[in-house]
Order: structure tokens, then C-alpha cells, then sequence
């Protein structure tokens, strides 16, 4: 038996992983984790997870990474192999497309012997983790590469920015690795920004690029076989530490390269071919589709901004974000399933100019034909259900997520001269929400509503108005949809023309709906929202107070005479 030892690169992966390991199944994981949070960083997670508490998103988000290193296949690139994936990172005219079969383990660890980017936010990334993607993603990895955290707490002290006691404490904290970035990256079809050829990146883009450009890089290495790799084993007393962890693949996969610019070269081919294989409809442009989050409605709506306002008036801000954040979670699913799914519709929009109505964002039955043609759903059913809440989603997005509290208006009963059949002509944005409110405190609060919007049967060449019921539990799957055909002079006619041609549904008891219940139902329900849709049609009229709150607050110019728009209407 050889007594020779491990190589100090083979020692330096596995301690690292332990380490690492270790330190988010310990108190100080979810500590930093949660610390993070609470200073505004953002996390991948489920669509789920945001309803948690911010302990329990921390709670989840480490055990999820922990869970992903302990089933990794690690591997270790040395000095050599790492010059050659920098050289490919740094070379922004090599377009890396992801596919499933480029990945080289459905779990996995990289760790490089010297950093693969360094930059100015803390990022020395000297390794990388990934997994199988989160419930509710579509498909791809999640990804994440970390920082070197002795580096990182080596450079602070050589600039004079921290102190001795504060780097053994940050060393002690963090563990030996500070995660850095977490994401969804998919598979093609879909191209992260950062992986094809531009000539100039956003500067958080600029600063992350090399990073998983190189992690990217050293997969093709691995899975094409460009370099050399053996599987080595680290000291013992590592190995059972692993175990004791029920750390999967204890072994190293080391890869070692002779000849560095040779590597960089045999990458740069094998990304070529792959990238003359991408159809068509690839496209760039999706650096952390996943990334929808509610502060990104409106920065009139910013909770930093509530200081600047009257104590009188921030309750006005806070229940538009209240109102906002359930349609917002509901937007970062459709991200999380479809990423970059919006912008594609704009597209769809732009180039089918003319094909459906104006008022009309994108129709339903168009948005599910989007998703079959981006391969990203295999359920016609729950195609079809997800593309009504992504329509509606898009129609609220496209003229400024507007909102209108119900409660407020007065009684609109007596307005009786905008009929069903008018108001895809009268009606100013594509789609609102329809909030009601509570007091609580003196002061109001959300307690529900519906997403309304207009939308254009292609198939029956009909407008017609959809409310999205989005109360009814967490995710798209749970949007119920209300229909009302737009057509006749009053809500009964309309309703009684709805229920000729929708399917009966059976009461709890089994018995079947009949046609005159579903009218009575349909009227019942259209009754109360539809005279609200028909005073934000003609704000100026039946005495109704409505005026956009952005404007109110001083935070946007009043809209000029004629232009109809209520951003959140009051």
C-alpha cells in the first residue's frame, strides 16, 4: 500500500466541503442567512418560501445547500486548468449554452486552486455548488459560487478595512465559505445574459460574469473530456468526518491540465458546436429570471421611501404593497416555471402587431400557445391554467400594475350608460386589481380582491372580461377564473350570454348547475365588480373621487388633461 499523501489540492476540496458543510447545519448558517435578509439581500427560493417567516426562509435556504454539497460530486481544478477557464471567462465573444446533458452530475462541488474572479463586492470565488432545481423552477440548475473566505478576510486586512479581532470573528461566523451568488440558471433554449456574446453587460452582470462563465467553462471540460481527471482521496480522518456528515462521493475528482492555452482552446470548440446547435428561438437577456420581487412594482410604493411621508399617509403606500405582494409572489412563479416569459410575450406582442385587439394585451390562448413552443410545459391543462394567470399577470404589468380600492368609490348603482359591449373601447389600462379594504387602526388595510382583465377570444372573435380569484391558496394552481362575455347593455345580459356557452359546473352536493343558477351566479359576481371597471372607464364622472396616488404623494406629475390612468386609485 503507498504511504504516499494526499495532494494539498485533494486535502483543501474535501476540508472545504466539511467545512462548509458543518457550518450551515450549524446555528451560524441560518444566523447569516437570516442577517442577510434582514439587510435587503435576495435569495433564490420557491415561490412558497416567501410566505414564510424570514427564519424559516433562512431555515430552508441552508438546509437546501446543505443538502446539495453533502449529494455533490466533488471536483478540483488546479492551477493550470483554472488559468485556462479564466481565459474562456474573460473572452466575451464564446457563447456557453446550458443544456441537461452538459451538466456533469445532477449534484455537484467545483473547487478551484486559485480564485476564478475577484471583484470589488467581497466576490473571491474560488468554488461553486449546484443541484436539481427548486420546486415550482423550470428546467435547469440551481447554481452558487461562493467566496473564499480567508481571502476575502486576508485582502480586507491588508487594505486597513477590518481589524484582527474582526477577521478571526468573520473567519469564525461565516465558515470557510461566503456564499456569494444563488440562481436559477436554465437550460436551452434559454441563454443567461452573461453566457453570450455582448459588447457591453450591466455592471452587476460585468462584476458576475467571469464567475459563472468559468464554472460553465470547466463544465464542458468535464463532461467532453478535455481534461485529464482521476479520482483521489483525501486524509482519512476527512473522509470519515464526511461520512459522519452522510456526505455522498467522498472521493476527489481532480482534474489537471498540461497544457493550459490547449484546454482554453478545445472549451471554446466545444461551446461553438453546441451553440450552432441552439434553435432559433434562443435568446440572452435572462441574468436571474427568477428574480421578480414586490419592491419592483413601483419605486413610488419603495418601503424606503415611507420615511419622507406624512405618519398620515404611509398607510396609503403599505396597502398598495399589501395588495401588490400576492400578485407579485404569483409573477415570480410564472418566472420560477417560465423564465423570461414576460419579456417573450412583449416580443409576441410586438411582432403579431395587429393580429387581436389593442386593448387586449396578449390573449390567453396565445400566451399557452407560447408556452408549448418554448417546450416548457408538457400539461395542456395546466398549460392553459398557468397562461390565464400569466395573461392576466401581463395585463396588470403592461400599464403600471394599477389598482383600485373598491371600497372607496361610491355607490356606483346609478350608472347605467356604459354597457357590457363598451368597455373594451372605454376601459384605460389592460387589466386592474381590485382591492378591498378593512380598518385596522384607524387606518385602511388590504383584505382581498381579484385581478381583472380584458382579454380577446381568437377562436369566438369576442371581447371578454376575466377576474383572477387569487386568494384561494399559494400558487397559480389556485387561481380561480371568473368569466363575463362582453357583450349585451347591462350585466344580467351579459351574464345570461356567459352561461349559454360555458360548461355547468355540479354544486357540492353532485347535482348539476343549471343554466338560470350559473346566470344568477355570473350576475352575482360581475354585479358588484363590473360598475367599478365602469367608474374607471369615466373617473370624472358620477361624482367618484378617483385620482392617482403616485401624483398625490408628489411623487409623479398629474396626468394631463384627458390621459387616463389610475396607478392606485382611491
Amino acid at each position: 500500500m503507498s504511504s504516499k499523501r494526499p495532494d494539498h489540492l485533494v486535502n483543501a476540496a474535501a476540508a472545504t466541503r466539511l467545512g462548509t458543510l458543518l457550518h450551515l447545519r450549524g446555528p451560524e448558517g441560518r444566523t447569516v442567512v437570516a442577517q442577510n435578509m434582514a439587510h435587503g439581500s435576495s435569495y433564490t427560493m420557491p415561490a412558497d418560501w416567501r410566505r414564510l417567516p424570514a427564519s424559516e426562509q433562512a431555515r430552508a435556504l441552508v438546509k437546501a445547500e446543505a443538502r446539495r454539497i453533502a449529494d455533490a460530486r466533488v471536483y478540483a481544478f488546479d492551477e493550470s486548468a483554472v488559468s485556462a477557464l479564466r481565459a474562456v471567462a474573460d473572452d466575451l465573444d464564446v457563447r456557453m449554452p446550458v443544456t441537461a446533458d452538459l451538466v456533469p452530475s445532477p449534484s455537484g462541488m467545483v473547487f478551484f486552486a486559485s480564485p476564478v474572479s475577484v471583484s470589488a463586492d467581497e466576490g473571491i470565488i474560488t468554488a461553486a455548488t449546484w443541484g436539481p432545481p427548486m420546486d415550482g423552477f423550470g428546467d435547469g440548475v440551481h447554481l452558487t459560487w461562493w467566496t473564499d473566505t480567508l481571502a476575502f478576510v486576508k485582502r480586507e486586512l491588508a487594505a486597513g478595512r477590518t481589524s484582527t479581532a474582526d477577521a478571526e470573528y468573520r473567519k469564525r461566523f461565516f465558515g470557510p465559505l461566503m456564499l456569494h451568488v444563488d440562481m436559477h440558471l436554465p437550460f436551452a433554449p434559454l441563454v443567461d445574459i452573461r453566457l453570450v456574446p455582448l459588447a457591453e453587460l450591466q455592471e452587476s452582470d460585468r462584476d458576475s460574469a467571469p464567475a459563472i462563465r468559468a464554472i460553465v467553462a470547466a463544465w464542458y471540460a468535464l463532461r467532453h473530456g478535455l481534461v485529464p481527471v482521476r479520482e483521489e482521496r483525501a486524509d482519512p480522518e476527512l473522509g470519515r468526518a464526511l461520512a459522519a456528515e452522510k456526505a455522498k462521493h467522498l472521493g476527489v475528482q481532480v482534474a489537471r491540465a498540461e497544457n493550459a492555452q490547449a484546454l482554453a482552446a478545445a472549451v471554446r470548440e466545444q461551446a461553438h458546436v453546441a451553440a450552432q446547435k441552439l434553435p432559433q428561438q434562443a435568446m440572452g437577456g435572462l441574468s436571474n429570471p427568477d428574480q421578480v420581487l414586490p419592491g419592483e412594482l413601483d419605486e413610488t410604493f419603495s418601503p424606503g421611501r415611507d420615511e419622507e411621508l406624512d405618519p398620515g399617509l404611509r398607510w396609503v403606500t403599505r396597502l398598495y404593497r399589501d395588495a401588490a405582494q400576492p400578485l407579485a409572489i404569483l409573477e415570480e412563479e410564472a418566472q420560477q416555471r417560465y423564465p423570461g416569459i414576460f419579456d417573450h410575450l412583449e416580443e409576441v406582442r410586438a411582432r403579431e402587431y395587429g393580429s387581436w385587439p389593442e386593448w387586449c394585451w396578449v390573449p390567453y390562448s396565445r400566451v399557452a400557445r407560447a408556452l408549448a413552443d418554448l417546450g416548457s410545459v408538457k400539461d395542456v391543462d395546466l398549460a392553459l391554467q398557468h397562461a390565464v394567470v400569466i395573461a392576466g399577470l401581463g395585463a396588470w404589468k403592461a400599464r403600471g400594475r394599477n389598482a383600485v380600492v373598491l371600497d372607496w368609490l361610491p355607490d356606483p348603482g346609478t350608472r347605467t350608460d356604459l354597457a357590457p359591449a363598451d368597455v373594451p373601447a372605454e376601459l384605460p389600462v389592460h387589466g386592474a386589481a381590485l382591492l378591498h379594504t378593512d380598518i385596522e387602526d384607524g387606518v385602511p388595510v388590504y383584505i382581498g380582491g381579484m385581478l381583472a382583465f380584458l382579454d380577446y377570444n381568437t377562436k369566438e372573435q369576442r371581447a371578454e372580461l376575466l377576474c383572477l380569484d387569487h386568494n384561494r391558496g399559494p400558487g397559480m394552481k389556485d387561481v380561480y377564473e371568473w368569466q363575463l362575455l362582453l357583450s349585451g347593455s347591462t350585466v344580467p345580459e351579459a351574464a345570461e350570454a356567459t352561461a349559454a356557452v360555458s360548461l355547468l359546473p355540479a354544486k357540492p352536493s353532485g347535482e348539476q348547475t343549471t343554466r338560470e343558477e350559473l346566470t344568477e351566479i355570473i350576475t352575482g359576481v360581475f354585479g358588484r365588480y363590473f360598475p367599478f371597471l365602469a367608474t374607471l372607464a369615466d373617473p370624472t364622472g358620477n361624482n367618484a373621487v378617483v385620482g392617482e396616488v403616485a401624483a398625490a404623494l408628489g411623487r409623479r406629475p398629474p396626468p394631463r388633461p384627458g390621459r387616463r390612468r389610475a396607478e392606485a386609485a382611491t
